[in-house]
This record gives C-alpha cells, sequence and structure tokens, in this order.
C-alpha cells in the first residue's frame, strides 16, 4: 500500500503505537530504527562491506538488512512486551514500514535540467534490492514515499530523539558510524503512522460507537478497560493518550448528559494519575 505523508509535523510528533520497524534503504548505508511513541528503542545502520557490484554482493548486503531488522525486534520483543503492558494493551502488532524509490531527476540550472549523475544512477539497483527484499520479507509493509529532495534525512535531523545523535548507546546493535540513515528511519516511522491513521475525530467517532454497547458503568476502572479494547479493536491508537476526553463522550452520548460526562473525564483522570503514582 502507497503512503502519502500528511505532513512533516506529523511525522516528528506521531505518537507511535503499534511500534513501527522502519528501514531507510541505501545503496551503501542503510538505517533501521524500532520507534515507539516518539522515542527509538533501538536502530542501527546497516554497511554494506563489498562494493564490487555483483549481484551477488548486492543481494547479500540487502539480506544483512533483513537480518538486523529481525535482530533488533529479537532484541526488544521483551521491552514491547512490557510497554503493551504498560498501556493496557494485549502484546504484539509490530508494523513495519520502509522509504520507497523514485526516479531521479536533473537539478533545475538556468531554466534547464543537469542531467542525473552517474552515481546516483549507479546506486539505484542496490536500493532498490533492499527495498525489495524488505517488502518480500514482510509484505504488508507501509510504504512511505520519498520526502522531497532532502528526504527524510531532514526531517530527522531536526527532531530524532537523542539517542540518535552522537556515540551508539551502549548495548545497542553495532554497526556503521553514520547515524544520519537511523535518523531518516526514525522519521519513516512517523510518517508511515500519520498515513495509516484516521483522524482524530473519525477516530473518536469510531471508538465511542464501538463502546457504547459495552459502557454500562461509570467506573473509572471498568470505563479505561473498555475503552483501551476498543481502541485496540478499531485500531485508534492515536486516542491512547485521550481516555478522559473518551469517557466524557462515551457518558455524555450513553446517559445524554453533560455533566455526567464532564465527570467521568474527571475521575478517569484522577485514577490514570493514581495508577501512574502506584507503579514501581
Amino acid at each position: 500500500m502507497t503512503a502519502d505523508t500528511k505532513s512533516d509535523g506529523a511525522a516528528q510528533q506521531a505518537h507511535v503505537w503499534p511500534p513501527v520497524l522502519a528501514i531507510d534503504p541505501g545503496s551503501r548505508e542503510t538505517g533501521v530504527c524500532l520507534r515507539v511513541g516518539t522515542e527509538a528503542l533501538e536502530a542501527v545502520t546497516v554497511e554494506q562491506e563489498d562494493q564490487t557490484g555483483e549481484h551477488t554482493e548486492t543481494v547479500k548486503y540487502a539480506m544483512e538488512v533483513v537480518e538486523a531488522a529481525k535482530e533488533i525486534t529479537r532484541r526488544n520483543r521483551d521491552l514491547l512486551n512490557e510497554e503493551a503492558a504498560t498501556r493496557g494493551l494485549a502484546p504484539g502488532g509490530l508494523r513495519h514500514a520502509v522509504e520507497t524509490l523514485v526516479a531521479p531527476t536533473g537539478r533545475p540550472a538556468k531554466g534547464r535540467r543537469t542531467a542525473v549523475g552517474p552515481r546516483v544512477l549507479a546506486s539505484l539497483p542496490t536500493a532498490s534490492t533492499v527495498l525489495g527484499a524488505v517488502v518480500g520479507t514482510w509484505p504488508r509493509t507501509i510504504l512511505v514515499a520519498p520526502h522531497g529532495e532532502a528526504g527524510w534525512d531532514a526531517v530527522g535531523r531536526e527532531a530524532a530523539p537523542t539517542v540518535l545523535r552522537g556515540r551508539t548507546p551502549a548495548g545497542w546493535l553495532k554497526g556503521g558510524s553514520d547515524r544520519s540513515h537511523q535518523r531518516a528511519a526514525w522519521a519513516v516511522a512517523g510518517a508511515a503512522h500519520t498515513s495509516v491513521m484516521a483522524s482524530l475525530r473519525q477516530q473518536a467517532t469510531t471508538v465511542t460507537t464501538a463502546a457504547l454497547p459495552l459502557s454500562p458503568s461509570t467506573k473509572p476502572d471498568v470505563l479505561v478497560a473498555i475503552l483501551r479494547q476498543t481502541i485496540q479493536e478499531t485500531g485508534s491508537w492515536d486516542l491512547l493518550g485521550r481516555l478522559p476526553t473518551l469517557a466524557q463522550s462515551v457518558v455524555a452520548t450513553s446517559t445524554r448528559d453533560q455533566t455526567a460526562g464532564a465527570n467521568a473525564a474527571t475521575a478517569v483522570a484522577e485514577y490514570l494519575d493514581s495508577v501512574e503514582v502506584e507503579k514501581p
């Protein structure tokens, strides 16, 4: 499926859930990043060691990218499950995303376009092989179109978390030292999330409609459980951080009493705060 990104800001600020493992393919270096919310759980740059131009070396490089992505998932599976439990959700649901390629064009100069450089053309087969390997491994991968001339590297450079800058954190998968592709992959993950999510208004309507038959109680713990269940069932992930507002909508709609809805929102907010304080 082709994903049209909504905006730079949306890709930067996307509170990603379920997690997205995104890949920024390159002919010499490829970035892989596992993103949760606005954070990077782990990332790596995969370098092509042998650059002989032989097809076998290109395929080897692409398979190394796929294996690195799988390894990051294996290394972080327990953390992902813990994060899901913290959010009151069932584990699983990891999504994959990759930046696609477009035919290169020359730069405009004095009313004309310059010719595409031979080096740029020569890079396409290898990057395309990486792209194909990713989609072939995970057929439901979200395809993210390149972002302007600067690509997603520019978005990631400005907004990526501090763990994707400077030295690689201790304990992360070892790879190349150039981390720009990791920051680009982080931005691609946010773009993938925003491209497949409905608007907040649509998500809220869907969750409210699904929760109404399940909501005979205004007790905050019951409401929270029901709202999380319906969010998971409907895939309305951007509402996980808006449970008080959702509680207000559900209760006000079911009781036809705006005051009851406002009271439910306050009760849910207080309940969530108390649960957060009780965490070790």
